[in-house]
């Protein structure tokens, strides 16, 4: 028998509804109730999860890999999703999740979400082991198109069990404003995940600049971290960065004048660490602008008219000679 595992919900009371992808003859059908080891909360995670792959059946109560349906009773998805920091629980990312069944609302939807926040929940499978959780919203668009909206959405977790991810990994969305809950072990795809860079906390980031040649660069430079954070900084002179989440940062340097060159990658990639400090350095070298060549016209020699000039003149001589003519043989 193969079974829904989403639920609608209509006002306060929760109905179960399920749709029968197949069964046979003998076997009874439902909704398989909500597993009583789905849980919630979590608590700041120092690792990042990126997956992508397809759900068929409800998650069983204990792990074994699952055969996918028969007909489009089936979901697929895709995300990356990651905290800011090892020590919060905001979250950065997107997911994109699309359900092809027709019983599901809208007759199947396809679904874009931001993360907003992320966290580390217990592995119900495996408690030793850690998930993560992270939530947001997004817009769900209908395919029979009775609905296209802003919604929010929960991740409750999203698992990876080793390799391969097919048969082992775990997810779980809940789309409250949709009435939709749907988990599954992978039957198509991976999840992993993967430890940040840094630790935790927050460091500081200090960019120096060595800038040689000759014409520098007079007003300096400016110095942009993830494309929003900026600062001035003076040619060869530095600035300072506090209070930045450990981990990968990009750093920008812009402003550089037009007969100078940076050396080396810009932007450049820089770790900071947990409660330390980071530098790093631009090398920038200038050259003397290159002179405007100047455009000279050659004057004519002395003594020599053009013979356009000469033409122009002896064509009112001619004419003059031709009317003194005329008057002559008209006497």
């Amino acid at each position: 028998m193969l079974q829904r595992n989403f639920r609608v919900w209509s006002g306060a009371a929760a109905i179960a509804l399920a749709a029968v992808a197949c069964t046979d003859s003998t076997t009874p059908h439902g909704t398989p109730a909500r597993p009583s080891f789905w849980g919630g909360g979590g608590t700041p995670a120092c690792f990042r999860v990126t997956g992508g792959g397809r759900i068929d059946k409800p998650e069983p109560s204990t792990p074994y890999p699952q055969s996918k349906n028969p007909d489009h009773d089936f979901a697929t998805f895709g995300f990356q999703a990651r905290p800011t920091a090892c020590n919060s629980t905001d979250g950065s990312g997107e997911i994109e999740w699309v359900d092809h069944s027709r019983n599901a609302p809208g007759r199947g939807f396809t679904f874009h979400g931001t993360v907003s926040s992320f966290s580390a929940v217990v592995d119900h499978y495996h408690p030793d082991r850690q998930c993560g959780s992270f939530s947001g919203t997004g817009r769900a668009k209908a395919h029979d198109h009775s609905f296209d909206q802003t919604v929010s959405f929960t991740v409750d977790h999203a698992c990876d069990e080793g390799e391969p991810g097919k048969g082992r990994d775990h997810i779980r969305i809940i789309l409250s404003d949709l009435g939709y809950d749907r988990g599954g072990i992978l039957t198509g795809g991976n999840i992993q995940q993967h430890r940040l860079k840094g630790g935790g906390g927050t460091g500081d980031l200090r960019v120096t600049n060595t800038t040689t040649g000759s014409n520098l660069d007079p007003d300096g430079y400016t110095v942009t971290v993830d494309k929003t954070t900026s600062q001035p900084m003076a040619t060869n002179g530095s600035t300072t960065f506090t209070a930045l989440a450990a981990g990968d940062h990009s750093v920008a340097l812009s402003g550089v004048a037009a007969n100078c060159s940076v050396a080396g990658a810009n932007p450049q990639t820089v770790t900071v660490p947990g409660g330390g400090t980071v530098s790093t350095t631009f090398d920038i070298s200038c050259t003397a602008p290159r002179p405007r060549a100047i455009s000279r016209s050659r004057a004519p020699r002395r003594g020599r008219t053009s013979r356009a000039a000469t033409r122009s003149r002896s064509i009112p001589g001619r004419w003059a000679r031709r009317a003194s003519r005329s008057r002559r043989t008209a006497a």
